[in-house]
């Protein structure tokens, strides 16, 4: 069984984090930089000060509120993702729509919110315990569910929960059967007349997403997808694609993002696709 990649070694964790403080200084968009990078060390020095026993997290004040997270490392996936995303300011209107799948414990929420000024974001997250530091980091609309065809789902969590996915990573991942949802049955996303972006980050459960969500996507002007390469998936990579491409027959992709992986190998990138049949009439 193939092991999903992980930056596991201190000197890579350091180096990775001085990169990202570099880009953060650096950035045009990023809100209270240097608040955050003070608050980060600290908090990286000091974890302890910062875990609510109550709430089982550690809770950090930053961004003029409170965030919650599941370890102290946690907040570079934060900072990484509002850097990675802010190539998407250009092309998603403010005040926009956004639908967040995969939401984990809401960075993406918060690209949307700080970056992006999205008007509405409606972010899923499968994982319980993800879901209840979703609850309290994103200002947004939330749902407890996996999508898929099925009722339910059967979720493998390893031991840091942005990992967990619909497929058996390791054999120390512990289960979690968690409700589903089809994004085609929601009254509330089918109304819309726009939906400005559509980011699927869902572990290898791609297809999945796309398959119960055929209406929603004529809506989408964009659609960001991480796509499995080299890890364990509903469906290989290139029938996934070809399915966002039986749904919308002009679809673009216009953007490779982050790879996720090593110098060895891929596990996955984010492909950031244009709907070229999308129209504000339709």
């Amino acid at each position: 069984m193939k092991q999903p990649y992980i930056y596991d070694s201190f000197l890579k964790k350091a180096i990775r984090s001085l990169e990202l403080d570099f880009l953060w200084i650096k950035s045009a968009y990023v809100p209270n930089k240097w608040e955050f990078l003070l608050k980060k060390y600290l908090l990286l020095l000091f974890p302890n000060f910062y875990w609510d026993t109550q709430l089982k997290s550690y809770r950090l004040r930053i961004f003029k509120r409170f965030i919650y997270l599941e370890a102290p490392i946690s907040i570079g996936p934060i900072q990484s993702t509002l850097l990675d995303y802010d190539y998407l300011v250009p092309l998603i209107n403010k005040h926009g729509i956004i639908i967040d799948a995969g939401a984990h414990i809401g960075e993406f929420a918060f690209t949307a919110e700080f970056i992006l000024k999205a008007k509405k974001v409606y972010s899923f997250e499968p994982i319980k315990e993800s879901f209840q530091r979703l609850q309290k980091n994103s200002k947004y609309q939330t749902f407890h569910a996996a999508i898929s065809a099925s009722d339910t789902q059967k979720m493998y969590i390893p031991f840091y929960n942005i990992m967990s996915s619909g497929e058996r990573n390791s054999v120390s991942d512990r289960e979690e059967t968690v409700p589903s949802i089809q994004l085609d049955a929601m009254p509330e996303l089918l109304e819309q007349r726009c939906i400005d972006l559509f980011k699927i980050d869902v572990e290898g459960m791609e297809y999945d997403v796309l398959d119960t969500s055929k209406e929603i996507l004529k809506k989408c002007r964009y659609i960001m997808m991480e796509v499995s390469i080299n890890r364990p998936m509903t469906r290989p990579s290139l029938i996934t694609i070809r399915l966002l491409m039986d749904i919308l027959p002009n679809v673009e992709l216009i953007h490779i993002g982050k790879v996720f992986g090593n110098a060895k190998r891929a596990d996955a990138a984010d492909l950031l696709f244009k709907n070229n049949d999308y129209s504000p009439k339709s």
